[in-house]
Order: structure tokens, then C-alpha cells, then sequence
């Protein structure tokens, strides 16, 4: 499985930063959400465990509600358009 992501790791980065065949791609609001989430993670106190997810709408719209809903819940630090980070 490391393997696996090794090899496509430069195709992650890639999207995260919009280059390669992600340049010309529309990504209405990433900046102005990336800048949001860096602030929540900013000023987070220390937490057992941080998950942040990069999705499409459906997903960031739909996942928060099922992670909080499993054993041992969390706390959604933030919810957007394309990130949404829970906090346990």
C-alpha cells in the first residue's frame, strides 16, 4: 500500500497545488478555503487525533454528520466546499 502512494504521491501534490493536468482546472473558492482551514488548525489546542479530508462538495457536505455519528465521535472544526477536519 506505501508503495502505492509513493509512487502517485507527486500526482496528490499536483491537485493540492494545481499544476500539472490540475492547472487549468476550476476550483472555485480552494484558496479562500485552504486559508480558512490553515486558521482553524492554527488555533487548535493539542488533540488526540486530527483528520482532514479533501473532497468534492458531496463529500465535505455528507462525511461530518457519519464521522461524529461513529464510536467515539469527534468534533467538526470545519466543513467547507472542499475540506472538512474533525477533531477527536
Amino acid at each position: 500500500m506505501r508503495r502505492y502512494y509513493d509512487q502517485r504521491a507527486h500526482e496528490y501534490d499536483d491537485w493540492w497545488l494545481g499544476r500539472g493536468l490540475f492547472a487549468g482546472r476550476p476550483r472555485p473558492g480552494w484558496s479562500e478555503e485552504v486559508e480558512q482551514l490553515m486558521a482553524v488548525i492554527r488555533e487548535l489546542e493539542p488533540v488526540r487525533t486530527l483528520d482532514v479530508a479533501c473532497g468534492t462538495g458531496l463529500l465535505t457536505s455528507q462525511l461530518p454528520g457519519e464521522v461524529v455519528a461513529e464510536p467515539g465521535g469527534g468534533t467538526v472544526l470545519h466543513s467547507g466546499r472542499w475540506f472538512v477536519a474533525v477533531a477527536a
